[in-house]
């Protein structure tokens, strides 16, 4: 049978049509139709028709490549058309399952309680309580999810709650790219941590980005966080999570600061980078600070100021969770406020490298400096090998190393020794090992006796210890010690100065050796005295010397009780008086003497030996007696004076043929 020619057309028509309906069918594909829904059982928008189709289920899939990109199932679907018969233009669907495949690993699903989807566009709106979930155990959730297949993101306008681990938080809106799995968080976005592992209680920033697949989110702008009673503030945070939601380390970046714990206040630290690494536990295991430069603050407490560690790189170390050190490098300062001569001042320990030691409640229990010391403190400056600071005593120690010695010059001059403490609490200075000091001339060497500060130079002295007080304007050196300046000098085991009432007092072995004032003719022998004990005022210019006194000048020597050593204006020694059972023995000439009393004039040169009687006796063995008996050193005679009423007794050996 032939067809006619408008047969075949209406065959072809009908052809076309049935193609479209197949095309229709397979990119929505569904199962037996149920009644079509009522007109008011449900609207779609302006411009999608009417309900049409109400299927029991729905799914659907989009390939591009050859490669599924995402797929969609729907317990229940609605299609909307412009009249029956004709294609759907709008679909509404719920109980909704979106799966969202990537080659960068397993999919990302999306499950929500409604959605409305559109074929022309093939973008979706998943409503209601929208939860989607990465194969790395990341949750996001939001009111209103907007799929964007061109777009490849889901679009979340409205408030996002997001989770992983025991990280969890919050922001105002987000995006997240379904191919490239990072979240985009819009502020004020909020984080918290919950259980053992959580590297911080809460956070906040203005802005935020969470990377899915390489496990880090970061925040940015105006960051705060909050771990305990520990704060932190930055203008970017980043926290890396490990596959077992553990967050290992973070990285803060810009503005950096932020609050330790410590006793009785809070270490501030402040840096441009800070680098925080945790253990399995969750506890900090270690901080690096860095800047131009990094700080580390410890607060005032009680009479101790506040103190400030700075360098390039601080290193925080961590045991139990607990600040436990701190390593400084790239010379490091230790700084703090002081008051020098009523006006403020800057004191600092400054090093190649510095460690820092927290006793268990957090607080600064001791700094040590390592590599060409220097330090400025009230007391002086300073350079060691070595230094510590003793925060519980509020001491800094100099110490020696490699053979160098340790030293401090101040306004009185400079102590060196193996070790030099200086107390913050006193200003005692106090140096020990082979411990020398060189006080220079001038007034700030006032408690040095005049005779032993004659010159320019330094007056210099050793010890075993010397202690200097700045405040108490006060020296003493223990153990072996000697002041000296040019051939002038004072030996004793211990020899204290103080500024108050310009004196000196030596003890034990006291030996003291002084230029004599010159006399007209000759230049008389130096005078020295020995002693257990030594009293020196400056403002007499005499020194009192007791118990076992031995006074000698050149070839003469005196030994008394006690005696006085008065010196000249220019402090030669100008006389010496011993009391007591005096005893006067001239080794040049064999002549000995004794008495009460014997007062050496070494400018006269002569000595006076006075007694009741005083007696005098040559190398021959005649002895002459009387009131005062007077010895010429240059001439070798004696004269002798009887006292009042009383008489001169001679006696003279003799020798036969």
């Amino acid at each position: 049978m032939k067809l006619s020619r408008l047969q075949a057309a209406l065959l072809a028509l009908a052809a076309a049509l049935a193609a479209v309906l197949a095309a229709t069918f397979r990119r929505v594909p569904r199962p037996p139709r149920e009644p079509s829904p009522p007109a008011a059982a449900a609207k779609g928008p302006e411009g999608s028709g009417k309900p049409t189709t109400l299927l029991s289920g729905f799914d659907y899939s989009e390939s591009a490549g050859g490669r599924t990109r995402f797929t969609v199932h729907a317990d229940r679907t609605v299609g909307f058309a412009q009249g029956a018969g004709l294609p759907s233009t709008w679909y509404r669907l719920e109980k909704v399952v979106l799966t969202l495949v990537s080659d960068r690993g397993d999919p990302l699903v999306v499950r929500s309680d409604a959605a409305e989807y559109d074929p022309r566009t093939r973008a979706m709106n998943l409503t209601g309580s929208v939860v989607a979930r990465d194969p790395q155990g990341t949750e996001v959730r939001s009111a209103l999810v907007r799929f964007d297949p061109a777009g490849n993101r889901l679009v979340m306008p409205a408030e996002v709650s997001f989770r992983r681990g025991a990280v969890a938080g919050r922001a105002a809106s987000a995006v997240y790219g379904t191919i490239t799995r990072v979240l985009t968080l819009s502020g004020p976005v909020t984080a918290a941590g919950s259980g053992p592992g959580a590297p911080f209680d809460t956070l906040r920033a203005d802005a935020g980005t969470y990377r899915s697949m390489e496990g880090e989110l970061s925040l940015s702008g105006r960051v705060e966080g909050v771990r305990g009673p520990d704060t932190l503030a930055c203008d970017a945070l980043t926290a890396h999570l490990l596959e077992n939601d553990r967050v290992d380390r973070a990285l803060a970046l810009g503005n950096v600061s932020g609050t330790l714990v410590s006793a009785g206040g809070r270490g501030r630290y402040r840096a441009e980078r800070a680098t925080a690494a945790f253990d399995a536990g969750g506890k900090i295991s270690g901080v690096d600070l860095a800047g131009a430069p990094a700080s580390m603050v410890v607060p005032a407490e009680g009479e101790k100021p506040e103190r400030r560690l700075l360098a390039p790189i601080i290193r925080l170390g961590f045991s139990g969770d607990r600040l436990s050190t701190a390593d400084a490098q790239g010379r490091p300062r230790l700084e703090r406020d002081a008051i020098r001569a009523g006006l403020p001042f800057a004191e600092s320990i400054t090093g190649d490298t510095a460690r820092a030691t927290f006793a268990p409640d957090g607080s600064l229990a001791a700094i040590r400096f390592e590599g060409n010391v220097l330090g400025a403190t009230v007391e002086g400056a300073s350079t060691s090998p070595v230094a510590s600071y003793a925060a519980g005593e509020d001491r800094i120690t100099l110490s020696a190393a490699g053979g160098r010695d340790a030293e401090l010059e101040g306004d009185r001059g400079k102590v060196v020794g193996r070790s030099i403490d200086i107390a913050g609490r006193t200003g005692t200075v106090t140096a020990t090992g082979e411990a020398r000091i060189f006080l220079r001339p001038g007034p700030g060497a006032a408690a040095v006796p005049s005779f032993l500060a004659t010159s320019r130079k330094p007056t210099r002295g050793k010890a075993r210890r010397i202690v200097l007080d700045d405040r108490a304007r006060t020296a003493s050196l223990e153990g072996d010690a000697a002041l000296w300046q040019d051939d002038d000098a004072l030996f004793a085991d211990a020899i204290a100065l103080a500024d108050a009432d310009k004196s000196a007092r030596a003890r034990g072995n006291v030996r003291m050796t002084g230029r004599s004032a010159q006399a007209a003719t000759s230049d008389p022998a130096r005078s020295t005295v020995t002693s257990e004990r030594l009293r020196y005022s400056d403002a007499e210019r005499v020194a009192v010397f007791e118990e076992g006194v031995v006074a000698s000048r050149g070839t003469q020597t005196a030994r008394g009780d006690r005696a006085e050593c008065r010196f000249d204006s220019a402090n030669r020694l100008d006389r010496t008086i011993l009391d007591g059972h005096v005893t006067l023995e001239d080794r040049a000439t064999g002549r000995r003497g004794t008495g009460a009393r014997a007062v050496d004039e070494p400018k006269a040169g002569t000595t006076n030996l006075a007694g009741n009687p005083a007696v005098a006796q040559d190398a021959r063995g005649n002895v002459v007696k009387g009131a005062v008996l007077t010895f010429r050193k240059e001439s070798g005679s004696v004269e002798v004076k009887a006292g009042e009423g009383g008489r001169i007794e001679s006696i003279y050996q003799t020798r036969g043929n």
